[in-house]
């Protein structure tokens, strides 16, 4: 029965990949926006928009609570703010890992469409 409890526990604390990366992006964001620094690394070594171009200045005008402005720059920025509050309330709000790997598969693919889109404009 003790195992069992462990093994419970471990599932619960675990090393999650997803938690990690959103955890890391919340992090440089927070660190960019108070940096004050723009140059994004992407553009900087490849000299073309990222992926997630845009979301800097985006979470800026959200912070303004300008969301005309945040929209214009990034309109997908609500996925990172969604995956960081589910993040934080994991332990309330439960997706099956089925439900959980979908939503990060679409999250993942709107980028990766918008970047098409930029990149091809």
């Amino acid at each position: 029965m003790n195992m069992q409890k462990r093994e419970k526990q471990k599932k619960e604390k675990g090393f999650s990949p997803l938690s990690f990366f959103t955890n890391l992006c919340i992090l440089g964001l927070i660190l960019w926006i108070a940096s004050g620094t723009y140059i994004c690394p992407f553009y900087y070594l490849f000299h073309i928009p990222c992926p997630g171009c845009g979301m800097t200045r985006a979470c800026k005008a959200l912070l303004r609570l300008d969301f005309r402005t945040a929209v214009y720059y990034n309109c997908l920025f609500p996925i990172p703010i969604f995956w960081a509050l589910y993040q934080l309330l994991r332990r309330y709000v439960h997706f099956s890992k089925k439900t959980e790997n979908i939503l990060l598969f679409a999250s993942v693919t709107l980028f990766f469409i918008r970047w098409f889109i930029i990149l091809f404009e």
